[in-house]
């Protein structure tokens, strides 16, 4: 992601994958992409699998704003987190 000068003060920030973002809509993203692992580390660590965690739709408010590639979207979020922690437990 890049900011782009479009000579106001107004900013736009431009994607590679998903739409384009302005200062407040890049914000919700960084926050939202700080949330979601959380919310799966969270459960990871009370037992859950990352099926367990995909079954009950754990992700689900995220998933009309960042489902914009079938194989890219929450759910395999919650794979690609529960790995790394695998990962880190077995160090």
């Amino acid at each position: 992601m890049k900011p782009v000068s479009t000579g106001s003060t107004q900013k736009s920030f431009v994607s590679g994958h998903g739409r384009d973002l302005n200062a407040a809509g890049l914000k919700k993203y960084r926050n939202d992409m700080a949330e979601m692992p959380g919310m799966v580390k969270k459960e990871y660590a009370a037992g859950r699998t990352a099926e367990d965690m995909i079954r009950v739709d754990l992700l689900k408010a995220y998933k009309s704003e960042y489902s914009h590639l079938d194989w890219l979207g929450p759910d395999s979020w919650i794979r690609t987190v529960v790995r790394g922690l695998q990962s880190a437990d077995s160090k």
